[in-house]
């Protein structure tokens, strides 16, 4: 909830290969169901009174630190 931007959302539903998620180096992340997520990270940025800081964590920091496009879609809490 910092809103720094090194930080940012990723869940344990990503599509690393078992052998990576399953090893002493694996890739970090805790699982949580892909649609339970963004409602409980809504719920917690809330509670802090920071969900402004909301859609740059879980879209925009990562794309950023990757390089990659931003999503077009929006989700609508």
């Amino acid at each position: 909830t910092s809103g720094n931007p090194q930080f940012f959302f990723g869940s344990d539903s990503a599509p690393h290969l078992r052998e990576r998620k399953e090893c002493s180096d694996g890739c970090a992340g805790i699982f949580t169901p892909g649609p339970l997520a963004i409602s409980l990270l809504a719920e917690i940025f809330d509670r802090e009174d920071c969900l402004n800081k909301l859609e740059n964590f879980v879209s925009r920091f990562g794309a950023i630190s990757y390089d990659l496009p931003f999503n077009k879609e929006k989700l609508l809490l």
